[in-house]
């Protein structure tokens, strides 16, 4: 599925250059992500920084600014400047919520009125002379206060303000308070995320060093290792077992852990769907019902990040997603997310291995990996934990 693209006039990266001083990367907002940060409003457009150097634009039309009623109308009266949103877009549908907060505003009482004039139906007789006679006394009350408040409003004037003593809240010192402390808070989100992807990269690591080292006592049991083997390396990538399903030009693997079981399925260039052989999909389910939780990672090929690989490995790990959940794994035990570049599995200096680091990974955990056979490695046979 290719989206459209949309130009961006580039008096957009003029004003953003201008505000937020030289910037490195400025584009078009991806049409899946979060993003956050500072935004301003032009011309019909949203713009947004994101990072350091980073600054991407959002379409006004269609956004739904679903945070509070304050935001709804601070958005129609084109007020946005300076606000800190939290951006979603997801599947080109755009939702903006406000970060900062605002204090309620005050609510007004209806004025109290003087006097309550009571009427009755008049009956005959004395009594009705009576109930005419208190009306009046009622409407001549009435009359006296007026008089008494507007005689009190004549002699006490009220002065109206010349604005010579009003004081500036939005002082430039304040300005440059708060835009330091945006800066300050943007860095500190990319330093965590930076420090999530270090985490998940050690993780992996550890998961491949383990299921390493279980391949190599197998085979030593099995006579396939000489006892003078030299082990892998730290960090060295686990040796995949094919599965009796993948072609032989390796679009799909099969990677046995402890207690988990991980498939590798390949992808053409450019290309999304998520279309393994019948075989291989078939124990992709089976393993995916039988696990207690199911991780699906998009990959792609490329050396460096953009709003395209981000694009096709997010769209990746979603079509792997949708298929799971129509073949009738639960959606609440799946976990997805993507990466646009590194973390490859080959040699990507090389067409076959940049064929299989075009991958989506899904890794079903918390399974029995003793049922599968040791003289068949090949034949999975996946049960539940106990």
């Amino acid at each position: 599925m290719m989206s459209v693209k949309v130009e961006v006039p580039a008096l957009l990266a003029v004003a953003a250059k201008a505000r937020w001083w030289p910037i490195t990367d400025f584009g078009m907002a991806a049409a899946a992500g979060r993003y956050v940060g500072p935004v301003f409003q032009r011309d019909g457009w949203l713009i947004q920084r994101t990072g350091s150097s980073r600054v991407v634009v959002h379409e006004l039309e269609g956004m739904d600014f679903a945070s509070c009623e304050t935001l709804r109308r601070r958005a129609a009266c084109g007020r946005l400047n300076d606000l800190v949103l939290s951006i979603y877009c997801v599947n080109g549908a755009r939702t903006a919520y406000l970060r900062s907060i605002y204090g309620a505003s005050s609510q007004t009482r209806p004025p109290t009125p003087i006097a309550k004039i009571v009427t009755k139906r008049a009956v005959s007789g004395g009594q009705g002379r009576n109930e005419s006679a208190r009306i009046r006394v009622t409407v001549a009350a009435a009359v006296a206060a007026s008089l008494a408040l507007a005689a009190c409003a004549a002699k006490n004037k009220l002065v109206t303000p010349d604005g010579s003593n009003r004081v500036a809240v939005n002082t430039p010192d304040s300005l440059s308070r708060y835009q330091d402390l945006v800066a300050r808070q943007d860095a500190m989100a990319l330093e965590k995320s930076d420090l999530q992807r270090k985490y998940d990269q050690l993780n992996q690591q550890v998961e491949r060093l383990k299921t390493y080292i279980l391949e190599q006592q197998r085979k030593s049991m099995q006579g396939e290792v000489a006892p003078e083997s030299v082990p892998a390396p730290r960090g060295a990538p686990a040796a995949p077992i094919s599965s009796p399903s993948a072609p032989p030009g390796g679009t799909g693997a099969v990677v046995v852990g402890p207690d988990s079981v991980m498939f590798r399925v390949s992808h053409d260039v450019g290309h999304t769907a998520f279309t393994p052989t019948e075989a291989l999909a078939d124990e992709i389910v089976e393993a995916a019902l039988a696990a207690k939780t199911v991780v699906i990672r998009g990959r792609t090929d490329a050396d460096a990040a953009d709003p395209t690989e981000e694009r096709i490995a997010l769209s990746r790990a979603l079509h792997a997603r949708a298929y799971l959940v129509s073949r009738g794994v639960p959606a609440a035990k799946i976990r997805s997310w993507y990466r646009a570049a590194g973390d490859f599995v080959a040699d990507n200096s090389s067409a076959d291995g940049r064929a299989r680091n075009r991958r989506v990974e899904i890794e079903a955990r918390g399974l029995d990996t003793s049922a599968l056979s040791s003289t068949n490695p090949a034949g999975l046979r996946v049960g539940r934990n106990q």
